[in-house]
C-alpha cells in the first residue's frame, strides 16, 4: 500500500475564480495566445487556451495583457511558470484546451491596485482546497 503524498501550498496569496469574462493575451516569441482567464491572485493568473501545438519559450521577454469590459492592463511583464491540459467537462468537446499559470514579474504598487481592483469586481473567493 503507498502512502499519500501530503500536499503542501506554496502560494502566499488566494485564488480567485474569475467570472463575467476577461481574458488574457500572452505575448510570446511575436505570437499572441488568448484564451478566458480562469483564476487570478495578486501575484499572477492562470488562463486556458486552444492547443495549437506550439511549444513556446517560457521564460524569455513574456508580456500578458489582462482585458475586461471598460478596463484592461497591457504589457505587464511575466513568465509562464506551468502548462497543463485543460479538463474538457463535455463529451462533445473536440477542441483540444491548455492552461497555462502566469507570475507576474515587476509588482509595483499601481499593478496591485490594479489587480486588487480587478479581482473586486470579476472574481469569487477560491477554497483553499482548490488552490491548486
Amino acid at each position: 500500500m503507498h502512502a499519500q503524498k501530503e500536499y503542501h501550498e506554496r502560494r502566499r496569496h488566494p485564488r480567485y475564480t474569475v467570472k463575467n469574462g476577461p481574458i488574457a493575451v500572452l505575448h510570446a516569441n511575436s505570437e499572441k495566445i488568448l484564451g478566458p482567464i480562469v483564476d487570478v491572485s495578486l501575484t499572477g493568473l492562470c488562463f486556458s487556451y486552444i492547443d495549437n501545438d506550439r511549444e513556446f519559450n517560457r521564460k524569455t521577454g513574456l508580456e500578458v495583457d489582462i482585458k475586461n469590459n471598460g478596463s484592461s492592463r497591457e504589457d505587464v511583464p511575466c513568465d509562464v511558470v506551468w502548462t497543463g491540459r485543460a479538463e474538457s467537462h463535455s463529451p462533445f468537446n473536440v477542441v483540444r484546451m491548455k492552461k497555462s499559470g502566469v507570475r507576474f514579474k515587476e509588482l509595483h504598487p499601481d499593478l496591485v491596485t490594479w489587480v486588487e481592483d480587478f479581482i473586486a469586481h470579476n472574481s469569487v473567493r477560491m477554497e483553499q482546497e482548490y488552490w491548486a
